[in-house]
C-alpha cells in the first residue's frame, strides 16, 4: 500500500479540482498520512485531515459554494466598511466572519473545534501583514518539526479560524487578528505549503497545483487588479516550489478563482484530466511525474 504526504496549494474555486485527485487515490488505494493546504486548498486539507472521503468532501464544498452564491458573497461589499461602522472591518470588502462561522458549523458536523481535533497530521498557511511572517497552524505542535525557525508555529487556533485567515486574500477579505497577528492569505508567502509537510514525516509527497499561463486582463476594476497581480506574483514561484515534490500534479485551470457556481465543473474536469493522464496509476509505480507537468 503506498502512503504520501499531501500539499494543496491555493487557488480560489479552482483548488475545487484537488477533490478530483482525492477520488483518484482512493480508487487506487493510496493513503494520506499527512495534509497541508493553502488558502482554498487549505478548507479541503482540513476535511482530508478529518478523515472525510472523496464524496463526502465534494459533498461539503459544493455545499459551501451553494452558500457563497446565495449570498452573493463576492458580489456585495460588507456594510461593516463603511467608517461610522462600530465593528468596522478592514483589509478587504468582504466579512471573513460570515465565512468562519459557516466554517465552525462544518466542521463541528464531524466532531471539530479546535484545529487538534482532526485525525491526521495537519498544517495550515497563513501571513502576518505586520511581520511578513509565515505562520504555521498545526494540529500536533509536539510532533511538528519547523522546517524554517523564522516560520511562527502555532496549535491553539481553532480549525474554523485557521482556514479563514489561511484564505483571507488581502483587498477582498477583511484580515484577521489573532493573539499579536494580522492574518492574511497564506498565499502570499507560500502557495503550495509543501515545505511544511518535511515537518512531520518523510513519506513521499505530492503537490497539487492548478497553474495556467498568465491570460490578457480584460477588466480594470479594484478586483480583477488584485487577482491579477496574485497570480502573477505566484505562478512561477508556485511551479517552482511544487518541483521539490516526488510527485507533482498540475491541472491547468484559467482565470476561475471567483467563478462561483462552476465547482461541480471544475471537480468533473480535474476527474477526467488526472485519469487521461494517468498520474496516480504512476504514483502507485513510484514513477516520476516530474516531466509531465505540461
Amino acid at each position: 500500500m503506498t502512503t504520501i504526504n499531501l500539499a494543496l496549494a491555493g487557488g480560489g474555486l479552482k483548488s475545487y479540482a484537488q477533490i478530483g485527485v482525492l477520488y483518484e487515490l482512493e480508487k487506487q488505494n493510496i493513503q494520506i498520512n499527512a495534509v497541508s493546504g493553502t488558502s482554498m486548498g487549505s478548507c479541503i486539507a482540513a476535511l482530508v485531515a478529518l478523515d472525510l472521503d472523496a464524496k463526502t468532501i465534494e459533498k461539503e464544498m459544493l455545499e459551501m459554494e451553494a452558500f457563497f452564491q446565495e449570498n452573493r458573497i463576492f458580489y456585495k461589499p460588507s456594510l461593516k466598511i463603511l467608517p461610522f461602522t462600530d465593528d468596522k472591518i478592514e483589509g478587504g470588502y468582504i466579512d471573513g466572519l460570515i465565512i468562519e462561522q459557516k466554517l465552525e458549523a462544518l466542521f463541528a458536523k464531524y466532531g471539530a473545534t479546535s484545529i487538534q481535533d482532526v485525525k491526521k497530521p495537519l498544517a495550515i498557511t497563513a501571513v502576518d501583514l505586520t511581520t511578513g511572517d509565515l505562520v504555521v497552524f498545526v494540529s500536533d505542535k509536539k510532533h511538528y518539526k519547523s522546517v524554517d525557525k523564522k516560520h511562527k508555529v502555532d496549535s491553539d487556533i481553532t480549525l474554523a479560524k485557521a482556514v479563514r485567515a489561511s484564505s483571507s486574500i488581502p483587498f477582498v477579505f477583511s484580515h484577521v487578528t489573532y493573539k499579536d497577528y494580522t492574518l492574511v492569505d497564506g498565499g502570499v508567502r507560500l502557495n503550495v505549503p509543501l515545505p511544511l509537510l518535511k515537518g512531520y514525516s518523510n513519506h513521499k509527497t505530492l503537490a497539487v497545483t492548478t497553474k495556467k499561463e498568465i491570460e490578457p486582463l480584460e477588466k480594470t476594476n479594484l478586483f480583477s487588479l488584485a487577482l491579477q497581480v496574485y497570480n502573477i506574483n505566484s505562478n512561477e514561484f508556485d511551479l517552482y516550489i511544487a518541483k521539490e515534490a516526488d510527485f507533482h500534479m498540475n491541472i491547468p485551470l484559467g482565470r476561475l478563482q471567483f467563478s462561483v457556481g462552476k465547482g461541480k465543473e471544475i471537480i468533473e474536469k480535474s476527474k477526467a484530466y488526472v485519469k487521461e493522464n494517468n498520474y496516480i496509476e504512476a504514483i502507485n509505480k513510484n514513477a516520476s511525474l516530474l516531466d509531465k507537468l505540461f
